[in-house]
């Protein structure tokens, strides 16, 4: 099961006092459905003074440059592993990874190097038996959940 998620952050906010008002924020919500996704804006000024015109163009464009910034990324269900190896091996380890779709999540370093890796719950054994041959023997992942993440 995989679905697309479009991940997008943009802030925008001004503060303006003038002599007659203290500033005061004021949280204006706007969505709209693109492409299947759905965008809220957040503003903390910009009521009357930008008047209607100004206000649909201020959402619409913070709404056009969270489009520009996001990206569409696959979500599924991943397991999340856990390898221990030596410091020697570290480097070596690391290039294998590169080349598989598993992701680094976390490197811990104490008497040995201990990388968090998340990868397709589907490929899960096969990358598995790939890093044991790799390491002949000496590196076994163990498998410690299942989670909803990034593929």
């Amino acid at each position: 099961m995989y679905m697309p998620i479009f991940c997008a952050r943009a802030v925008l906010s001004a503060t303006v006092t003038t002599a007659s008002r203290k500033a005061r924020p004021a949280c204006l919500f706007w969505t709209f459905l693109k492409n299947q996704a759905v965008v809220v804006v957040t503003r903390y000024f910009g009521g009357i003074l930008l008047g209607g015109g100004g206000l649909v163009r201020a959402y619409s464009h913070a709404a056009h440059l969270a489009l520009e910034a996001g990206k569409i990324i696959t979500m599924g269900l991943c397991a999340i592993l856990k390898i221990r190896a030596d410091y020697a091996f570290h480097a070596k380890l690391l290039n294998f990874i590169e080349g598989t779709d598993a992701i680094v999540l976390h490197t811990e370093f104490s008497d040995c190097v201990t990388l968090t890796l998340s990868i397709a719950v589907e490929k899960a054994d096969a990358f598995c038996d790939a890093v044991f041959d790799f390491s002949g023997g000496k590196v076994t992942p163990q498998k410690i959940r299942e989670k909803f993440a990034e593929k």
